[in-house]
């Protein structure tokens, strides 16, 4: 018996550890998130594909992003402003740094630091702008794709995102 509460207690302390403030969500939550994240990706993508640009991508960033809008909806990361801030400053650290910083490695590393220190002055935390910023570097640097349309692409991703999850989080 004291074995077995000794092996119950080191794993019911491990287990605190890891779980500490993890959010559990009920059945209907996680099926609400699911739908969620189903619908918004679909959406974000048909309406990129609607734009009349030369080319259009999904970036990654946004299925951190519906992750966080749908299972963490109420949130001060999951709110608009921490949304869109976040994917300019990113957008503007990234391509700052991959135009100044030929190295891929140190441009990420200093859009990252960039984007993560203009989130925190402009109150725009949200932490997939940290993920976008090292995205546009690291797809960018092999291309150089022209400015403006790297700035419409991530435009149209978070503006895309937020009717999303809008529309589908008060449906």
């Amino acid at each position: 018996p004291t074995m077995v509460r000794m092996t119950w207690n080191i794993s019911h302390r491990i287990r605190s550890l890891l779980l500490a403030d993890t959010p559990s969500l009920s059945l209907p939550e996680r099926i609400r998130a699911t739908l969620g994240a189903l619908l918004a990706v679909a959406v974000c993508g048909g309406i990129l594909h609607l734009v009349p640009l030369p080319a259009y991508w999904l970036v990654a960033p946004v299925g951190a992003s519906v992750v966080i809008l749908f299972t963490l909806s109420h949130s001060p990361l999951a709110q608009p402003w921490p949304v869109v801030g976040s994917y300019a400053v990113a957008t503007l650290a990234g391509l700052l740094s991959l135009y100044w910083i030929k190295e891929p490695v140190v441009a990420a590393a200093v859009a990252v630091a960039l984007t993560v220190w203009l989130m925190a002055r402009l109150n725009c935390i949200h932490p997939p702008g940290g993920a976008l910023a090292m995205l546009l570097v690291h797809e960018q640097h092999a291309q150089m794709a022209p400015v403006g349309h790297t700035v419409a692409l991530v435009a149209l991703n978070a503006l895309a995102l937020l009717l999303a999850a809008v529309v589908i989080n008060n449906v």
